[in-house]
């Protein structure tokens, strides 16, 4: 209501529209369609399972906080934790939602509401879901990864010293309201597709 003229309410509003997941189109497809009132099954994996799954290429998509995850998860699995909004929205910026998928999460009605929610944005190739979680794969001996967790003193040394690159992985307006000197941004939602060259020259000086 604060713009009279037409044109100018049009461009204003796209110019601040946030950048759309790639499966976006499809989302739209799927609104234009019919009505889907029934839910693909979802079979419970069990852990030895999961892992032949993973060796052949699916994607495990972890819910859980993201301290839970750093501490242990299945390896090459990728967190969308399910704690913040836009769980599905998240998903698809980082996976394709063409190819197949295991979830898990807290417990295993977190990890079939996971599931729905993929299912609601485009996701189709949902091959399960790990059943028990990381409990239950610790519980069949199955190597876990850890992500290293730095808190501020020990970053800022290590930053210091020229022994780490930041990334900063948020949104522009999140970044334009602070962030580190000298760190790099680079939005999250372009990492599946491609590096920052700064990322890319470290590689290759390795």
């Amino acid at each position: 209501m604060q713009f009279e003229d037409e044109g100018e309410f049009v461009q204003t509003l796209t110019s601040e529209q946030t950048p759309q997941p790639p499966n976006f189109e499809r989302i739209v497809e799927l609104n234009r369609g019919p009505l889907l009132t029934e839910t693909n099954p979802l079979e419970p994996l069990l852990p030895g399972r999961v892992k032949q799954l993973v060796e052949a290429g699916v994607v495990v998509i972890d819910g859980r906080d993201e301290r839970e995850f750093d501490a242990a998860h299945v390896p090459g699995s990728i967190n969308v934790t399910m704690n913040q909004s836009s769980v599905g929205t998240r998903a698809a910026w980082m996976v394709d939602s063409e190819i197949e998928v295991i979830t898990t999460a807290e417990g295993d009605e977190e990890a079939r509401r996971m599931a729905r929610m993929l299912e609601a944005i485009g996701f189709r190739h949902i091959r399960g879901y790990l059943t028990g979680g990381i409990t239950g794969w610790r519980a069949a001996k199955l190597e876990v990864e850890m992500t290293p967790v730095l808190d501020i003193p020990a970053l800022a040394e290590r930053l210091e010293r020229e022994e780490v690159i930041l990334l900063d992985v948020r949104d522009a307006n999140e970044w334009e309201a602070g962030h580190v000197e000298g760190s790099i941004h680079f939005p999250y939602w372009k990492l599946r597709d491609e590096l920052p060259d700064e990322i890319h020259n470290l590689q290759r000086s390795a």
